[in-house]
């Protein structure tokens, strides 16, 4: 992930004070070891740029992210209108992440077959395991599979 992160902007914005909006000034001083092309001035950020700040770090924490996961769990709970629609199911277990693995739950979208084999597993209290497309909203993890 490259370039400005939510909680460097976060981070920024609150040297703006509760309000996210007074100006405040950054100074670096650099290791003697250190060459830099960087200035030497100290670095201003006037009450307009420190709330533009704060609503890019809003921003960048609700814009979603994708990204190839694994998931094995157990099947919490499930969601379908009609039989001969997609439902929805949540699981909960490991899941894997560019080789990171955290207990988390997510939400997977399936296909009228996938969603009958999710209910026998639930009924039966079997693990699943699911790769695909993980996009994270907020706190939301929604697993679009690739294999089921």
């Amino acid at each position: 992930d490259d370039g400005v992160s939510r909680t460097l902007c976060q981070a920024l914005a609150r040297f703006g004070g509760s309000g996210r909006n007074r100006p405040f000034e950054i100074e670096f001083d650099w290791a003697g070891r250190v060459f830099t092309d960087g200035p030497d001035a100290p670095v201003r950020f006037e009450g307009d740029q420190v709330s533009m700040l704060a609503h890019a770090a809003e921003d960048l924490g609700r814009r979603p992210r994708t990204e190839p996961a694994q998931m094995r769990g157990r099947v919490r709970a499930m969601d379908r209108s009609h039989p001969e629609e997609q439902g929805w199911v949540v699981v909960r277990g490991i899941l894997t992440v560019r080789g990171t693995s955290v207990n988390r739950q997510v939400w997977v979208p399936l296909g009228r077959d996938d969603y009958d084999r999710a209910l026998r597993a639930h009924g039966q209290g079997l693990e699943v395991r699911i790769s695909g497309s993980l996009t994270r909203t907020g706190r939301r993890a929604e697993l679009r599979p690739d294999d089921y």
